[in-house]
């Protein structure tokens, strides 16, 4: 037992001699540094051979880590296809020929030191994918750090506003549309065999400040994180940033007003046709009213290659109150030509009555000609007013003379050898034909908007959705 004890204690005093060589050589190696070193403070020194412009050696790619906690996506320009980041932009990578101070304070295995030392140290050349502008704020210096951690490595973090294109932005589902926006870091000069770049992030939607779009932060998918370049293979790290557009506030301005102008258009039905001035009034109103938004969303309407669902909205409401107007002049032509019909009868019937009494005074012997003649003027306008579903007046004043009316001169006439009975029009209700026009367009306007309906918000929400 007393044997065992001993080399324990042999073993530990082995340890601890071994570790005060490191820090004696350690220090040594520091001391000698401080004398003709390139930067020299408290923490590391950096010796005279020390080259900037060269990347540190390791087995293998330099692996350089970012950490990118994201506070908010700040702005969309959805016009420009630009999206605005706050961030904190850090990255990590190993320094070994940096000597450090053993003597420091590495309880916490980091030391915080001026981030102007950055430009003293080789730094990674990244670059940001379709960057426009990168700000860092400032208060009274730039807001950042570095840090020299104990195993060797250089970690420099900045607050940061970054600003870059959406190659993603595609606006022919709009209002319904969604973006994939990606933010995608990698190295200029060296491949993926000389670094390779890792990372995490990290967003809390807590942060999010209200936007017109639903945010998400998705990592990169496999195939996104390498770049082919003209020669080369670039290690690429990153996140994809989902962009859902939010419908409600297009529902409440376009979609339910211009959908309640087109019912307020079949109201038109029900005003009696007679009433021309009420009907035209409201149609083209409506009309106007409709064409108006159109242009007005339109303009607020991002550029798109091809024609947007509030477009194809807007224009078939538009296309709807038309139908609705064309239906109405339908019916005003069609009364021209029944009352133009009935016009061209009755100056027909008058010229035969009038052939009729020069007939009786120079040749009474054509009576049974002329009498065929009279029932064939009088079927003429019969069947005018059967056509107008219209009834003869029997109060109205007549268009011939009171002594060329028809009767009058039947009446006066011999009778007719030829004994024929008179064609009666069948009796028909009251019915006018321009309420046979509203009648069949109450049942067919809604049943054509409400198939409208269906198909857009299928073929928008479900079908297209990409």
């Amino acid at each position: 037992m007393a044997t065992q004890y001993g080399a324990y204690i042999i073993i530990h005093l082995y340890y601890i001699l071994v570790n005060l060589a490191i820090i004696i050589s350690t220090g040594s190696v520091f001391s000698d540094c401080i004398k003709d070193g390139l930067l020299v403070s408290e923490v590391f020194c950096l010796p005279n051979n020390y080259r900037k412009d060269v990347p540190p050696t390791t087995n293998g790619p330099l692996n350089v880590f970012f950490k990118l906690p994201v506070t908010e996506v700040s702005e969309i320009n959805d016009h420009k296809s630009q999206l605005t980041l706050r961030l904190a932009y850090k990255l990590r990578w190993p320094e070994h020929r940096m000597v450090l101070n053993e003597s420091a304070d590495w309880s916490d295995g980091e030391i915080n030191v001026r981030p102007e030392m950055i430009e003293y140290f080789w730094s990674p050349d990244i670059i940001i994918h379709d960057l426009i502008s990168f700000v860092k704020p400032q208060v009274l210096n730039d807001v950042g750090a570095m840090e020299i951690l104990r195993d060797q490595s250089v970690y420099y973090k900045v607050r940061s506003t970054v600003t870059t294109v959406c190659k993603g932005m595609e606006f022919s589902r709009f209002p319904m549309d969604t973006h994939t926006c990606l933010f995608k870091l990698t190295s200029y000069g060296y491949d993926t065999t000389h670094m390779k770049l890792s990372g995490k992030f990290s967003y809390k939607l807590a942060n999010q400040r209200v936007l017109a779009f639903d945010t998400d932060i998705r990592p990169l998918e496999p195939h996104q994180t390498q770049f082919t370049g003209s020669s080369r293979n670039y290690s690429v790290y990153g996140m994809q940033i989902v962009l859902t557009r939010s419908l409600g506030p297009f529902i409440l301005s376009v979609y339910l007003p211009s959908g309640m102008f087109v019912v307020m258009s079949w109201v038109s039905f029900f005003i009696p046709p007679d009433i021309v001035p009420a009907r035209i009034v409201l149609l083209v109103t409506l009309c106007l009213v409709l064409i108006n938004m159109f242009n007005f969303t339109t303009a607020r309407i991002p550029v798109a290659n091809s024609i947007t669902a509030m477009e194809v909205w807007l224009l078939a409401c538009i296309v709807l109150v038309f139908l609705t107007l064309v239906e109405y002049a339908v019916i005003l032509r069609e009364e021209v030509l029944i009352k133009r019909n009935k016009r061209k009868a009755l100056s027909t019937t008058s010229t035969t009555l009038f052939e009729l009494k020069k007939e009786e005074l120079s040749n009474p012997s054509s009576v049974n000609s002329i009498h065929h003649q009279i029932e064939k003027s009088q079927e003429a306008i019969q069947m005018t007013h059967c056509k107008s579903n219209m009834s003869l007046p029997t109060t109205s004043k007549s268009p011939f003379p009171m002594h060329l009316s028809p009767n009058n001169i039947a009446h006066s006439l011999p009778p007719s050898p030829i004994n024929q009975p008179k064609w009666t029009p069948p009796e028909e209700p009251p019915q006018h034909h321009k309420i046979n026009w509203d009648k069949h367009s109450t049942m067919l306007f809604p049943v054509l908007a409400a198939t409208f309906n269906c198909i857009y918000w299928v073929y928008y929400l479900y079908l297209d959705k990409k």
